[in-house]
């Protein structure tokens, strides 16, 4: 984490507290939340903004496809769904965060670009699942005191880390089934007293080290693939070096698997290394 980053670190730190914001839902086939459906646009909803002060808790919030622009806060146990994955774009206009999530919160299904970071978490209980974190200012997700779930996400191509965290701490919420590549900085990087769980995602080709524990950080690493990042660290045991052989990452976005990928026969039941996206 280089002394900009840290620095932004420390800033959202203290904004933060001034959000509210979001639900648990596992992907966009999954059942939606006990409350109400409000889409996006919609009589009801023309924006985002607006769903967000109608919705109450246990409400989703499914975006129709779009480019949406200007920063969103998402509402305290409410789900924000894109309707089609990577169809609904949220695009943060070059300020501030993207996505802010706070308790409880969930954002899922959006390519979320263009915001001097990606996603904010700064609350226990979040989660940020099948989204395209991409081509942002600095990092992709930046969060603080808690570990959201980040799983089955797409972080590439940002200016700086992929995932930046402080004094995370979590019993439950875990990284894993993310393909986090291409950012200009380290693939993770996690300062401070933290304690995280960093497993089966696909941790490749950043500027920097693949993932980087700093201070007091316990990590608990298992069924990584971790390959050609900028700085070489010790790998503990259980992980892989290996090309993932990504179909068309430059061109298309396309980050799946070809078929001769070694990370197709790595893991039991043929489960796959990194994230398991629609394209």
């Amino acid at each position: 984490m280089n002394g900009i980053e840290k620095k932004n670190v420390m800033n959202f730190r203290r904004s933060a507290r001034a959000v509210i914001v979001l639900l648990a839902a596992g992907a966009l086939a999954a059942p939606l939340s006990a409350g109400q459906v409000i889409m996006v646009p919609s009589a009801d909803a023309s924006t985002i903004a607006l769903a967000m002060i109608k919705a109450k808790a246990s409400d989703t919030v499914v975006v129709a496809n779009g480019v949406y622009t200007g920063a969103v806060m998402v509402k305290a146990d409410v789900v924000l769904r894109a309707q089609k994955q990577f169809q609904a774009v949220l695009d943060g206009g070059g300020k501030g965060a993207a996505v802010t999530l706070g308790g409880n919160a969930t954002v899922c299904g959006f390519e979320i670009r263009n915001g001097a970071v990606g996603v904010s978490s700064s609350r226990p209980g979040n989660a940020i699942v099948k989204c395209r974190i991409t081509g942002n200012l600095q990092s992709g997700v930046i969060c603080v005191g808690d570990v959201p779930l980040i799983q089955d996400n797409l972080i590439v191509y940002n200016k700086g880390s992929g995932i930046q965290g402080w004094n995370l701490s979590s019993t439950s919420s875990t990284v894993n089934h993310n393909t986090i590549a291409y950012n200009q900085n380290n693939g993770i990087a996690v300062g401070g007293a933290s304690n995280v769980v960093i497993e089966k995602n696909i941790i490749a080709f950043n500027q920097n080290a693949g993932v980087k524990a700093m201070d007091r950080v316990k990590t608990s690493q298992t069924g990584n693939d971790v390959y050609q990042n900028g700085a070489s660290g010790n790998l503990p045991p259980d992980n892989f070096t290996a090309d993932p052989k990504f179909t068309a990452p430059r061109d298309k976005l396309d980050f799946s698997l070809q078929a001769d990928s070694p990370l197709k026969r790595l893991l039991a039941n043929n489960e796959e290394i990194g994230a398991r996206a629609s394209y």
